[in-house]
């Protein structure tokens, strides 16, 4: 949390915020991995911290703070501002590893892709994260696919133009 914070005082016009997950979400989590098959020692937030900057741009200076960082490196970047998630959320993930060799999740957002959060989060993305959407079938699919368009409709509402994210894909495992 000190790192996080101390690079967000680095950064104009930029908040933190941390949190560690709750034990119920893990569970979660946990099953969400294991139906993709994916390993759940590679969860990354765990422990998660968040930095909205109040534009792209603060967004972009947050990149150039965290990679230029000593006390944490990048391993993993998701852009979701140039590729919105299927529920249309924007933002970006960072993986990282922390001094002493923990992973840690940095998100990074703006005050609209956290109305976008505020907006799809409960009704559409909670409601079908624990299921393997793949194997759905008949009206259960239906409904599904509904969902995900209603979520992105919203979403692109309240986003407006999609702007860009200089730099995003130069990040580079440090």
């Amino acid at each position: 949390k000190q790192i996080m914070e101390d690079i967000a005082k680095t950064i104009t016009d930029v908040r933190f915020a941390g949190r560690i997950k709750k034990d119920t979400s893990l569970v979660d989590k946990i099953q969400r991995y294991l139906i993709k098959n994916k390993d759940p020692k590679n969860i990354a937030d765990i422990v998660a911290g968040r930095l909205m900057a109040k534009n792209i741009e603060g967004v972009n200076d947050s990149i150039q703070a965290l990679q230029k960082s000593r006390k944490l490196s990048i391993i993993d970047v998701e852009d979701y501002f140039t590729q919105p998630t299927e529920f249309g959320f924007r933002g970006i993930n960072l993986q990282a590893i922390l001094p002493k060799g923990g992973l840690v999740e940095i998100q990074l957002t703006t005050p609209r892709s956290l109305k976008i959060v505020d907006a799809i989060h409960k009704p559409f993305y909670e409601k079908w994260r624990n299921i393997n959407t793949e194997t759905l079938r008949g009206k259960a699919r239906q409904t599904y696919i509904s969902d995900v368009k209603k979520s992105k409709e919203i979403a692109d509402k309240i986003w407006g133009e999609i702007q860009a994210v200089k730099g995003v894909t130069e990040v580079k495992p440090m």
